[in-house]
């Protein structure tokens, strides 16, 4: 017991961990069950509208590092726009962030009750006539879980690699939100990627987010910056695709007013033996994606530039 007095008084880094895992975290967990679950008994529009209230306060006593992070962004991918409309182009980021979280007690529902529309479905149609297996490869904007909903109407076996969450209730509540949809995920690492092989192999789609926040950094896209990408999920996608002979088929969603979300297919990408045009397309595709509408990044208070 006297050990773990003086550790606690002279280690900085241990107390300050301790004290996250068993006072912060269980906290802040509780809460997010509670908002969770009461979420699910309001009105579908409610619980958005709530998380956007939520997000910019959040983000003033939470979160002041990730914000002036965003700030800091701003500044340098959009130079052109005033110190007024940056600032609320983080407020409107903030607003996302907070209805994004809020969403995961309804996810469920949201395909079911026409909150989604989606555009090119006949990619996937043509794709699947040829018997090639699927990569949907996207972004983290708008909500782009809901796509989960129309894959599993139309019987697409997917599975997601998705990055565990660092305080174990909110994972425990993402997990419990995928487990309502249906859908089959792996955590990155470990064996993921010999699971997403034999998943593949059998005829299995795959879904990765390509701006995928690990080791301190979002890993895509690039913007000018000069990382390794031979790790990167979009490196795993390609490789993946010339393997199996596979096609990627980019997917963005772009959320509107009211819990609605539009979801947009994109031209599927046959990589060949040209690994590093592919990577370079893919590349481009989410930058255009996330330039037009930085507000709606989930990962834009993470990325460093």
């Amino acid at each position: 017991m006297k050990r773990l007095l003086l550790r606690f008084i002279n280690d900085k880094k241990w107390r300050k961990a301790k004290i996250r895992y068993w006072l912060q975290d269980p906290f802040w967990g509780a809460l997010d069950f509670f908002c969770h679950y009461l979420f699910r008994l309001l009105p579908l529009g409610v619980p958005a509208k709530i998380g956007a209230f939520l997000g910019p306060i959040a983000a003033s006593l939470r979160f002041q590092k990730a914000d002036k992070r965003a700030d800091n962004n701003l500044k340098q991918l959009k130079p052109e726009l005033s110190d007024q409309d940056r600032e609320q182009l983080r407020h409107e980021m903030w607003r996302n962030v907070g209805r994004t979280m809020s969403e995961y007690s309804i996810a469920d529902l949201l395909w079911k009750n026409g909150r989604v529309t989606v555009e090119n479905s006949d990619y996937i149609l043509k794709s699947r006539e040829q018997g090639r297996p699927i990569i949907f490869v996207t972004a983290h904007l708008g909500n782009w879980e809901v796509i989960s909903g129309y894959c599993i109407d139309n019987k697409l076996s997917i599975l997601s690699l998705y990055q565990p969450e660092r305080n174990r209730f909110v994972a425990k509540i993402a997990e419990i939100s995928r487990q309502r949809i249906g859908t089959q995920t792996v955590a990155a690492g470990g064996n993921a990627l010999r699971q997403m092989c034999r998943h593949l192999a059998g005829g299995g789609a795959l879904w990765l987010a390509i701006d995928e926040y690990k080791n301190g950094q979002v890993w895509g896209p690039l913007l000018g910056r000069e990382i390794s990408s031979r790790a990167s999920n979009a490196a795993y996608a390609v490789r993946l695709a010339q393997r199996f002979n596979a096609v990627i088929i980019p997917y963005r969603t772009e959320r509107k007013p009211f819990s609605h979300f539009k979801v947009t297919f994109y031209e599927p990408l046959t990589v060949g033996n040209n690994a590093g045009d592919a990577l370079k397309k893919l590349d481009r595709l989410i930058e255009s994606w996330v330039l037009a509408h930085p507000e709606q990044w989930y990962m834009l208070h993470e990325l460093r530039l």
